[in-house]
Order: structure tokens, then C-alpha cells, then sequence
């Protein structure tokens, strides 16, 4: 069964990656996840589940728990 299809999936592209070099500011793990902060606030997501592959695993490895409720797959 597809994530898709049991539960709401957002698949944001980081800036920079997979094939670019970061733009200014965005220096750190902490940096991607604060934009990944900035998009669910966007959506109004207030609780979610963080799935990640490589940045993406860093960025939910390290979420900072202090931030939302969010749980870590």
C-alpha cells in the first residue's frame, strides 16, 4: 500500500538539492528543517509525521521536538 493512499503526502523539493549548491543562509541540517517549518506552517500543519531519505532523513532525525508535535518515521 502507497503512503499516498492512507494518509495526506507532501513531497517538498529543498532548495539546492539534490543537485544544486545551497542557496545563502542554509548552511546546516537546522536550516533545511526551518524551511521545512516554514512550509507546513504555510499549509497550517500543525502536527505531522517526518519521513526522510537522505537530507531528509538527517532533517527529521534532528527535528527539534521544541517546534511542533511531530512524529519521526
Amino acid at each position: 500500500m502507497a503512503l499516498g493512499t492512507v494518509t495526506r503526502t507532501y513531497v517538498p523539493q529543498l532548495p539546492g538539492w539534490p543537485d544544486g549548491k545551497p542557496p545563502a543562509g542554509i548552511g546546516s541540517v537546522q536550516d533545511y528543517a526551518a524551511l521545512v517549518v516554514e512550509f507546513l506552517d504555510a499549509l497550517g500543519i500543525e502536527k505531522s509525521t517526518l519521513v526522510g531519505h537522505s537530507i531528509g532523513g538527517w532533517i527529521a532525525y534532528m527535528w527539534p521536538p521544541h517546534i511542533r508535535t511531530a512524529s519521526r518515521a
